[in-house]
């Protein structure tokens, strides 16, 4: 007991040793604060940084869906006219209409496919129909030759040039 009232005396009077500790210890709470002001600050700044980085992230993901949109539209749009095209070529070519082309200009299946039908409509305006017109003004003189051995149109053709030849 005697010698808490020896260190209550030395904490009344303000010994050296007892204000040095008084004097650490208050800097170590004030290190203490500054550490947690920053900590905080910092944390803030981490906050608002992860918020617009969650802004621009959805922001990027926005566009990267309206220019996936756009590139479907487009593309879908390309096929849906090429091909309404085609079909528009071979109903003219059903309904008698050799005269017009699909003249699509495309170097894919559907450009290949309307330059195949383009020039299947410009044979048979030329070879077939153009002999039909011939034999009806009663020129007979047309020699077609068959594309090989499984033509279908130009063999019939030749035979009735040659039977009104005959």
């Amino acid at each position: 007991a005697n010698d808490m009232k020896t260190v209550d005396a030395a904490l009344t009077a303000g010994s050296p040793l007892i204000t040095a500790r008084t004097n650490t210890v208050a800097a170590y709470k004030e290190i203490i604060k500054l550490n947690q002001d920053g900590a905080a600050e910092l944390n803030k700044e981490s906050s608002a940084a992860a918020a617009a980085a969650g802004l621009y992230m959805g922001i990027l993901a926005i566009a990267g869906i309206l220019i996936g949109l756009g590139i479907a539209l487009y593309l879908s749009k390309s096929i849906t006219d090429a091909t309404e095209r085609v079909k528009q070529g071979i109903k003219n070519i059903h309904q008698g209409r050799f005269s017009n082309r699909v003249s699509l200009n495309r170097k894919d299946e559907m450009g290949e496919m309307a330059d195949t039908l383009d020039k299947f409509a410009s044979d048979f305006q030329k070879y077939i129909l153009g002999t039909m017109v011939m034999i009806a003004d009663g020129d007979f003189s047309r020699n077609l030759k068959p594309r090989d051995d499984k033509d279908e149109m130009v063999p019939p053709v030749k035979k009735v040039i040659e039977t009104l030849r005959a």
